[in-house]
């Protein structure tokens, strides 16, 4: 059977020229399933960004602690780190490719990651 969660990203940007940091603790619960007495879980993203030349690079980093007040060992949470480059095609359309590395046994090897982005 399918999980079903809520989650509450919050949103912190700064320009510190020519960068663009930005962090989001983000606050999970499982609201059906297996994992449903599990409590409000920590997540995380984060990176810094600057522009060179047409395109955004980036460095981002991705986490999960496990749940309030019974944080998992070090070696149970996941956490990565991607570096990512960000551009536009035409007026509408923006594509994020990363690639992360993990940087915990629980954490997969390698993970990719694309993002397409359609303004109307």
């Amino acid at each position: 059977r399918d999980k079903q969660k809520l989650e509450a990203r919050l949103i912190f940007e700064k320009d510190l020229l020519p960068f663009v940091v930005r962090l989001n603790p983000i606050f999970e619960k499982t609201l059906s399933g297996a994992d449903v007495r599990e409590g409000v879980e920590l997540e995380y993203a984060a990176g810094v960004y600057t522009p060179v030349g047409a395109v955004k690079v980036g460095l981002e980093a991705y986490g999960k602690f496990g749940e309030f007040g019974n944080w998992k060992p070090w070696d149970a949470q996941e956490h990565y780190v991607f570096p990512d480059v960000e551009f536009r095609l035409g007026r509408h359309v923006e594509i994020n490719l990363g690639v992360g590395v993990g940087l915990t046994q629980a954490s997969d090897d390698l993970l990719v990651k694309t993002i397409i982005e359609y303004e109307f």
